[in-house]
């Protein structure tokens, strides 16, 4: 948590743990790959537990770059996760 601290994404108090705005776009961002890369997965006929876990891997995976050019590719731009509370 120190190394999240340090580095913007969160803030600690006595014994809460709250995401600062940046640690919150970080999180959306990787929740839009998750959600992506298990849509794809499962309409690719991937079992739902099975496309959620390797999805959780593959979110990681990518740069930005990669994960854009291939989302463009598959005609995926419109691909997001739910609608989140700030």
């Amino acid at each position: 948590m120190a190394a999240l601290e340090s580095t913007g994404y969160v803030e600690m108090g006595k014994r809460d743990v709250h995401l600062t705005e940046r640690g919150l776009e970080v999180a959306r961002q990787m929740w839009e790959r998750h959600c992506f890369f298990v849509g794809l997965l499962e309409d690719a006929g991937v079992a739902p537990d099975v496309a959620s876990q390797e999805g959780c891997h593959m979110e990681h995976c990518l740069s930005e770059e990669s994960f854009e050019k291939l989302r463009s590719m598959l005609g995926r731009e419109d691909v997001a996760g739910p609608a989140t509370e700030a």
